[in-house]
């Protein structure tokens, strides 16, 4: 095993190996069995301790998640969010232009939504992805709308509708 990768923990301090193992209501040794190695090094990986690429491959199949899901380092997460979030700022700005924001004094702010979304805030809209598409969130009066980006090209083009509970359809 390589050394310790911290990182594999989740915000409450649990790894993600961990949680995804008791999810399925396993103990280490039922993961260990499926995965073809020992209790032992189940509560190492746990721990933090980063297996090499045939262990990783061999719990990921065991719990039947990707390898980046539950074995991604803080940078390889962080890398993967960064490019998302400029490829979605890409399309808003081809989508909509870049006079909606210039000039209007707005700061450019990364932000992840109440799902962990990575989205882009720029003034009073927010943007992130459903579905795989960009769609447009304000607040108006003190209640949510949503709108999305397809076909619009500018702000004023913008079809907006109000947000359900959960957010725009595709968020539930």
């Amino acid at each position: 095993m390589k050394s310790t990768d911290s990182m594999a923990e989740g915000p409450d301090g649990i790894s993600r190996v961990e949680r995804a193992r008791r999810r399925r209501g396993w103990t280490a040794t039922e993961l260990a069995r499926r995965a073809g190695t020992s209790a032992t090094v189940i509560s190492r990986v746990e721990a933090g301790q980063r297996p090499g690429a045939s262990l990783r491959e061999r719990i990921s199949e065991a719990l039947g998640l990707p390898e980046s899901e539950l074995f991604a380092t803080a940078a390889e997460i962080a890398d993967a969010a960064a490019s998302e979030v400029l490829e979605l700022w890409r399309e808003v700005t081809e989508a909509l232009g870049e006079d909606f924001y210039r000039g209007k004094g707005y700061a450019l702010e990364f932000i992840h939504s109440p799902e962990g979304r990575p989205g882009v805030r720029v003034g009073p809209l927010t943007f992130i992805r459903v579905a795989g598409l960009p769609v447009a969130g304000r607040s108006v009066g003190g209640r949510a709308e949503w709108a999305a980006l397809a076909g619009a090209t500018s702000v004023d083009e913008l079809r907006w509708r109000p947000a359900g509970p959960a957010g725009p359809p595709g968020l539930n």
